[in-house]
């Protein structure tokens, strides 16, 4: 990869907001933990120590959801009015520091291993995204109820209805992508 494109990666700014409504403020921003490894086994093994982490995760993806509703009631009914959301997601991945002074075949097989992290970890991204949509959908077509507490407990459900969606699908996902890891494991013992 060429060291200016290899720049403009660790440099670019992160994705847009990829909600269309004001309602949905969209926070993202990435942190790094530091590995230094002179060949692909002791790099592989510094990624999966990761330190002060204790699991075997080699990137993660942390995100939080607060959601306000804001009602619109008259005696006998209340509806949903709008779903404002503040949405913050988190990547943490690997930043390899003595990457400059590997070859150019670790350092590209470095930036293959590097971008299918990203990619895991920005579908987990796209897996909470679409949580807030189809929960923000949803309470918007409610029709009214006869009080706002139905409607709050109505929420309550959907929302962890959704998140439970959500999770479902992170952990098909980690599953898939652990074929992926066991086969970057068995590869490094073959160099």
């Amino acid at each position: 990869m060429h060291k200016g494109w290899l720049f403009w990666l660790l440099t670019a700014p992160l994705a847009a907001s990829p909600f269309d409504s004001p309602d949905v403020h969209y926070q993202e921003s990435r942190q790094y933990y530091q590995v230094t490894a002179g060949s692909w086994p002791a790099l592989l093994a510094a990624v999966r120590s990761r330190p002060d982490k204790g699991n075997h995760a080699w990137a993660q993806t942390a995100w939080q959801v607060k959601y306000q509703l804001a009602f619109m009631s008259r005696p006998g009914e209340c509806r949903i009015a709008a779903v404002k959301a503040r949405v913050k997601v988190t990547f943490t991945l690997p930043r390899w520091q003595n990457i400059g002074q590997q070859s150019t075949a670790l350092q590209n097989r470095w930036h293959g291993f590097h971008a299918h992290l990203i990619e895991h970890e920005y579908q987990h991204r796209r897996h909470v995204v679409a949580m807030v949509k189809t929960l923000r959908q949803q309470l918007l077509a409610l029709p009214a109820g006869s009080d706002c507490q139905s409607l709050k407990a109505r929420f309550v459900v959907l929302r962890d209805q959704s998140m439970a969606t959500r999770a479902r699908q992170d952990q098909a996902l980690d599953e898939r992508d652990k074929l992926w890891q066991q086969a970057e494991m068995a590869r490094h013992q073959d160099r």
